[in-house]
């Protein structure tokens, strides 16, 4: 018998099939509707918020379109830049943790677009809810990011 050394870490963990292709498809839905969400409020925010800065109310932080201005808060930018953060981490980890051959996979069950669906339900009420909350604590504790 020979002596086999497994790795101490692998970025891809042996998963049997099902986990991972239900995580290709959460990890997929997780990423776009990060992406949406944040083209959502980035065009509502450029449409509602003022475009020269406010001392006063904290709007501070600038939000360029392509020239256009909107000066949001230190709470609302972090937000944003939180959407953005999550759904480029959703398809980085969709790309090292689940395996070439389901990397490919989309949605093509029944059971697939209703679990495709309940992520997306899930992660937009949890979005809607725990994300101001979120981006307060960070910006509570010193992190502000704006891009």
């Amino acid at each position: 018998m020979r002596n086999v050394r497994l790795p101490l870490f692998s970025l891809r963990p042996n998963w049997p099939m099902i986990v991972q292709r239900w995580l290709s498809v959460a990890l997929l839905t997780m990423s776009q509707v990060s992406f949406f969400a944040f083209l959502y409020v980035f065009f509502s925010y450029h449409s509602s918020r003022p475009d020269h800065p406010d001392p006063p109310t904290g709007r501070v932080f600038g939000s360029s379109n392509h020239g256009s201005m909107a000066y949001l808060t230190a709470v609302e930018a972090t937000g944003l830049a939180l959407l953005l953060i999550m759904s480029m981490l959703g398809f980085i980890l969709r790309g090292t943790v689940v395996s070439k051959e389901y990397r490919r996979h989309l949605p093509s069950s029944m059971s697939d677009y209703i679990a495709a669906i309940a992520v997306a339900a899930g992660y937009l009420l949890l979005t809607k809810f725990a994300g101001p909350t979120v981006a307060g604590f960070a910006v509570a504790h010193g992190i502000v990011i704006n891009w």
